[in-house]
């Protein structure tokens, strides 16, 4: 097993989907096995990433299998499982992010494609499950050796004689991603026949090598070579060990035929992976934590709470019957909803308002002395109404791309009304505490 993530996320939500999805292949081939859906659902995972107004609105990739590991479905979904709370650890799939998993077995050997939507549910933000750096790529190939190991299956050795195929080499299908992958394939052969009888030694002969062969160096860098083939306008990266400077090409010899010796990592071997896999999933814990769950502290000095006119009974009075239960939010997820009618959101609205209305009534006391609580009703207000014309736009709607963007902005802003309740009831618990102060001075 291994995963692979694709240079893409800049495209609307339906070209990814409708790939996963789709009976055809990449090369428009008809599939022997139609894809099946694994986890999530397709047109969510759309709406939500044609919301999304920044360049890069999605990571995709893939966990591949070989044929002899067939995973049962019960594998599947712990490995799915295992692949979110390594990489999006801390947060929740139903609050937090979305995501789609595919099935495809066209292949002979079964391939979970995913989607992971790139913004954190909540407050909005960009999340990135595979963010750049090396870093990143270690936490990658740990979290495939442990999976390797945990199931019974070989370790993936790969050839450092290979140039590395980018995803878009691998899985575009247009004519200059074809002749990409065409290139690379063939001076990949060329070059290993060559270090393997020994006529390129070094990184020098091999750049001699391609010169010979009337092949353009356009740039050298450390770990990569730039180059363009004879009548081509586009120069093309070559990444791999054999290219890196300093490479000992002795090395990448004996690399090269161990990489072919099926193997297992021993009992040491394999604490060691886990232990660093529970330090990856720990840092990136952190991380999810403070950008997304950690509530931003206001730095403005609360006002003291005004205390009312009536004795120490009366403020027994008020803590008794302080309402901090968070008002349910009727969530009609947009999924399943064809639209939502006015009529139905006008009575969804009146429900929350008569509740909260009730709670307030039900306290004995003005909201003015809870100033948390005014400033979110407040802002409650204003989102309720917000969502109120998003969802009669809904109703009204003809353009089905249309209608999509607005369920999706439908949803968010639901979202931020179940958060703004929360922080609702969070404010009342501190005023009960604030209350309950006072009386015991």
């Amino acid at each position: 097993m291994l995963i692979s993530i694709f240079n893409s996320g800049s495209s609307n939500g339906q070209s990814p989907v409708n790939y996963l999805l789709n009976n055809k292949d990449h090369t428009g081939k008809i599939r022997s096995v139609l894809p099946e859906l694994v986890d999530g659902d397709p047109q969510t995972t759309i709406d939500l990433i044609n919301n999304i107004d920044r360049k890069y609105k999605y990571t995709s990739g893939v966990i591949a299998f070989r044929a002899e590991e067939n995973p049962t479905e019960k594998e599947q979904k712990e490995i799915i499982n295992a692949f979110r709370k390594s990489f999006l650890p801390g947060l929740d799939k139903q609050d937090n992010f979305n995501d789609l998993w595919v099935a495809h077995l066209d292949k002979g050997r079964l391939e979970l494609h995913f989607i992971v939507v790139a913004e954190e549910l909540k407050s909005g933000k960009r999340l990135n499950v595979s963010p750049p750096g090396k870093r990143n790529q270690d936490h990658f190939n740990t979290f495939v050796k442990v999976t390797n190991q945990f199931y019974g299956w070989n370790q993936v050795n790969p050839d450092p004689l290979k140039i590395a195929l980018t995803a878009f080499d691998l899985k575009v299908h247009d004519k200059e991603a074809k002749t990409s992958k065409v290139i690379k394939n063939y001076l990949s052969e060329k070059l290993h026949r060559n270090i393997l009888d020994g006529k390129v030694q070094d990184r020098a002969q091999l750049i001699d090598y391609l010169k010979q062969h009337k092949i353009e160096i356009t740039r050298v860098g450390k770990d990569y070579l730039s180059i363009k083939m004879p009548n081509d306008q586009r120069a093309r990266r070559l990444k791999g060990p054999m290219f890196e400077e300093g490479a000992n090409y002795d090395d990448l010899i004996k690399q090269h035929y161990a990489s072919k010796i099926p193997t297992k990592l021993t009992d040491v071997e394999y604490k060691e992976v886990k232990d660093k896999l529970q330090g990856f999933i720990a840092d990136r814990t952190a991380f999810n934590t403070k950008l997304y769950l950690t509530p931003k502290k206001s730095f403005r000095r609360p006002r003291k709470a005004k205390q009312p006119t009536n004795s120490v009974k009366s403020l027994k009075e008020n803590i008794k019957n302080v309402e901090t239960k968070m008002p349910e939010l009727p969530i009609t997820h947009i999924a399943n909803a064809e639209g939502i009618q006015p009529h139905q959101f006008k009575d969804n609205i009146k429900q929350i308002r008569d509740k909260a209305n009730t709670k307030q009534k039900d306290t004995g006391g003005d909201i003015t002395t809870n100033t948390a609580a005014g400033s979110i009703t407040m802002q409650i207000g204003y989102l309720e109404a917000d969502l109120k014309q998003v969802n009669l736009q809904i109703g009204s709607e003809k353009d089905p791309k249309k209608i999509a963007e607005l369920k999706a902005k439908s949803y968010r802003l639901q979202m931020q009304i179940r958060i703004k309740y929360q922080d609702l009831e969070i404010a009342n618990k501190k005023f009960a505490e604030q209350m309950k102060k006072l009386t015991s001075k």
